[in-house]
């Protein structure tokens, strides 16, 4: 199976992104160290994740041939295809994520009420989940609490406070900020791409406008794509710190 055209065009816009990402934190100051093995690993991981699960939610689908109507689900998708958007599109996107990701929390570790408060909102984001229909923007909107609380959560377990955190447990308003910005202009860029040269398909089979949709993504949506990111190159570098 050939890798389709547009996804080989969303990548070098992606790439293009990350090159300019890069050049940007560097003259500012705000790259992290990145390592590139650590970025495949972690996106192949984040990016197959993503497919299965969201995918099996009817959040997301994929075209093979750029027309939304021939959407599949991303388990459908053949290897090769499925192996090279993990590696190259969520690849890239891991990577830029990484040269910003100490802009978006705080080293210090939010307290056992805020932690608890992240939990019950988790258990709500779950019950919604449950309850909501496949392929909705309330099944959408209830992943992205799951994502983000759990996320949330996770770093509160390395002892330091994610955006969202940052924000109701220290009343710092910047990481969560710089998030959304951030986000923002990703999503900006990456739905622009993915409406030149369409291989994605946001809840495919539904009955909301396309362009409603997709202006919902762009605002809000990637702060669940980008949040989790972070939390999980956090965790792992880390990680990886400590046993050097």
């Amino acid at each position: 199976m050939r890798i389709p055209q547009h996804l080989i065009y969303i990548v070098l816009v992606q790439f293009a992104f990350f090159v300019a990402t890069k050049a940007i934190s560097r003259r500012f100051g705000l790259t992290t160290q990145s390592n590139v093995f650590l970025s495949v690993a972690v996106a192949v991981a984040f990016g197959i994740l993503m497919d299965v699960v969201l995918g099996a939610y009817g959040i997301f689908g994929y075209t093979l041939d750029g027309r939304p109507e021939t959407s599949i689900e991303p388990r459908q998708l053949p290897l090769a295809v499925l192996l090279f958007n993990a590696i190259a599109s969520y690849g890239l996107t891991v990577a830029t994520v990484a040269t910003v990701a100490g802009m978006f929390s705080l080293p210090v570790a939010p307290s056992r009420l805020w932690k608890r408060i992240t939990a019950v909102v988790l258990s709500l984001g779950l019950f919604g989940v449950a309850t909501s229909h496949r392929a909705s923007i309330t099944m959408m909107f209830s992943w992205g609490i799951v994502i983000i609380s759990g996320g949330e959560l996770l770093l509160a377990s390395g002892k330091q406070t994610g955006p969202f955190l940052a924000l109701f447990a220290h009343v710092n308003f910047a990481p969560v900020l710089r998030m959304w910005a951030f986000s923002f202009v990703v999503g900006l860029f990456y739905e622009t791409a993915n409406w030149l040269f369409t291989f994605w398909i946001w809840l495919p089979g539904s009955n909301y406008a396309t362009s409603i949709i997709r202006v919902l993504i762009t605002v809000a949506g990637y702060v669940a794509i980008i949040h989790p990111i972070c939390i999980v190159w956090h965790l792992v570098t880390a990680k990886d710190a400590e046993t050097k």
